[in-house]
């Protein structure tokens, strides 16, 4: 599908070196950062204060990782790269239930880099700007190729809640109460695509996945590291 050239430039970082951005207590090193012009924000929340994509690589995996938020549901997103030659490359989710990853909601997502969309929205590497006039991909994983495949995850499952135009957190669950459900955040869905990495790491290394899974992230969103009680 060809890049919407009609869309407004994006309001994006993309640093000519990585910066640091805070996921709870762990300061992160990230490749860049965007605003998507197609979104329009509700106020009050937390997602009026994060960002609609971070793209970094995970030490400690080596894969690029990826937050996105949906341009409908508003709710976020979690995507991890692995390279050509890892078991799981090119193989749709249907096929690796039996490995049981642990993750938010399961995997629903896999699919190669969407190279033409806008990087503000797309599934794939982030290009970072040199001074130099050319560009390089700042994922170490896919070694400076659009080669990568990518598994992903979504937070609109039962137990989530995302807002709606308005600021107000709406569910999926009609008849249950909010207070069940929580918004998953970007500190969240960081810790989610961690634990997504390290269990495609051991895959790789010849490992079962739940060797290396720590589990569940343990914290959501708290309105209380807002300021909204």
């Amino acid at each position: 599908m060809p890049a919407d050239k009609t869309s407004k430039p994006s309001s994006a970082l993309i640093p000519s070196k990585p910066v640091e951005r805070q996921f709870g207590g762990e300061l992160v090193r990230v490749e860049a950062v965007f605003r998507n012009p197609e979104i329009r924000h509700p106020s009050g929340g937390a997602w009026a204060l994060e960002a609609d994509k971070i793209a970094w690589t995970d030490p400690m995996s080596g894969y690029a990782c990826i937050i996105l938020r949906d341009a409908k549901g508003m709710h976020l997103r979690g995507f991890v790269a692995v390279p050509p030659g890892h078991p799981f490359y090119g193989r749709q989710v249907g096929t690796l239930v039996g490995y049981e990853i642990g993750v938010h909601g399961g995997l629903d997502y896999s699919s190669e880099c969407q190279h033409r969309q806008p990087e503000y929205r797309s599934v794939c590497h982030v290009r970072i700007k040199q001074r130099q006039p050319r560009q390089i991909h700042a994922n170490a994983a896919a070694k400076a190729h659009d080669d990568a495949w990518w598994l992903g995850f979504s937070c609109n499952h039962p137990g989530d809640a995302w807002p709606n135009i308005s600021g107000r957190l709406v569910t999926n669950e009609p008849l249950a109460g909010l207070n069940e459900a929580t918004y998953k955040d970007e500190r969240y869905v960081y810790g989610e695509c961690v634990r997504l990495a390290l269990q495609l790491k051991a895959v790789e290394l010849g490992s079962h996945p739940s060797d290396a899974d720590p589990g569940p992230t343990a914290r959501a969103y708290d309105p209380n590291d807002y300021g909204e009680r």
